[in-house]
């Protein structure tokens, strides 16, 4: 399930509508894909969990991307996602829109 740029909610799964325009060769996905630069913002660590915060944006036009927050946890060695949660740039206060980490 997830909420895209539009906020408009689907419950199937995101890849999936990846998956099926990857297979049918869609240009524009292709195009959008090859320009996104991801960055690592910031990773917290204490025993066997993690929360990672990841910024994927458009090379292009920086308000066309997402923040995304994960929590991990170490099991058997080996890290597993146990929560996203993503939001788009769009749907971010403009400045002076309220306080810093207000809702």
């Amino acid at each position: 399930m997830y909420i895209d740029a539009e906020g408009t909610f689907h419950e199937r799964l995101i890849c999936d509508g990846y998956e099926a325009s990857l297979r049918a060769n869609n240009p524009m996905l292709r195009r959008w894909l090859g320009n996104v630069v991801a960055r690592i913002i910031s990773v917290t660590q204490v025993g066997h969990a993690a929360a990672v915060q990841l910024n994927f944006d458009h090379a292009s036009d920086k308000s066309n991307g997402w923040v995304d927050f994960h929590n991990l946890l170490r099991i058997n060695g080996v890290w597993k996602i146990t929560n996203k949660t993503a939001t788009h740039r769009a749907r971010q206060p403009s400045e002076g829109a309220g306080s810093p980490g207000a809702l």
